[in-house]
């Protein structure tokens, strides 16, 4: 039997010490307001797409209401984000390369911490990293040698994209921003802009927005209060500012979450990305 790989092995150290804290450590009242989703399935809620009460749901018929039943679900998808992103950085850069982005999920505070949380940023990164590189498996595929070969494919990862995009987007509506990156990817390379007069990115959005039509039919039925909420209230919020430091510490928060390690790296990485003629790394950037 071959080994498993060393970034497998390194995988399942880190979920297990991710499973262990989950079942320890106190749910915290956001995660309990998420648990309450859960137990009121449905189509959409006032201020988040469903993915993440039937994240929760699922674990509560494992687990039952408790810490672990909470966070099952999204450290199952937080281990499917790894994977995911393991597995396409093996195949651009060898099983070196996969070692790094697993240990580098790991060290992220946000991500380590949501990972193994009942937030809707777990589903949302899972999709989020399927949908990237489902999209990159298009892009990519018809334009090795044997391209007459797999052109049938890369019309199935397009459509595969549009799938987990939508699936992103019933995790957080933020997703819907994987969409402009993705179209201005396909703008400014010369390689692959020609896909802009394929139907088939346009076919990916439908696609995308077919599964996400279950909160548009919710929203529709509740005087579209949750695209409200996150839309135009949020704007509202933004605009009326309780202070002039609010912007900056929000930043900071998120920067200090991305220390210490990797965001230096991610510098090193976009002025290497900008810099680079390798398609993938355009891609990246």
């Amino acid at each position: 039997m071959k080994p498993l790989p060393a970034w497998v092995k390194a995988l399942v150290a880190i979920t297990v010490v991710r499973a262990v804290l989950a079942a320890i450590t106190t749910v915290v009242p956001e995660e309990a307001y998420h648990w309450n989703y859960a137990c009121h399935l449905d189509w959409g809620y006032y201020d988040h797409p469903p993915m993440v009460a039937w994240a929760i749901a699922l674990g509560r018929a494992l687990f039952g209401d408790t810490p672990i039943g909470v966070r099952f679900g999204p450290i199952l998808l937080a281990v499917g984000s790894s994977i995911v992103l393991a597995r396409f950085a093996e195949r651009q850069g060898g099983a070196k390369a996969a070692m790094w982005t697993v240990l580098l999920l790991a060290l992220q505070p946000i991500l380590f911490a949501v990972g193994g949380s009942g937030f809707p940023d777990s589903p949302l990164l899972f999709f989020w990293a399927l949908a990237m590189t489902l999209a990159w498996r298009a892009i990519d595929t018809a334009s090795r040698p044997d391209e007459a070969l797999r052109g049938a494919s890369s019309k199935w990862y397009w459509l595969a994209a549009g799938a987990a995009l939508g699936a992103a987007m019933l995790s957080k509506y933020t997703a819907a921003f994987l969409v402009p990156a993705l179209f201005a990817n396909l703008l400014f390379s010369k390689r692959d802009r020609r896909w802009l007069l394929t139907p088939w990115p346009y076919l990916a959005g439908v696609v995308s927005l077919i599964v996400f039509s279950p909160v548009i039919y919710w929203n529709w039925a509740h005087d579209w209060a949750s695209f409200k909420f996150q839309g135009v209230d949020r704007l509202r919020e933004v605009g009326a500012g309780t202070s002039r430091l609010t912007g900056p510490i929000y930043i900071g928060g998120q920067l200090t979450g991305m220390l210490i390690l990797t965001l230096p790296l991610a510098v090193l990485a976009l002025r290497r990305d900008v810099k680079s003629d390798r398609p993938v790394q355009r891609y990246l950037f």
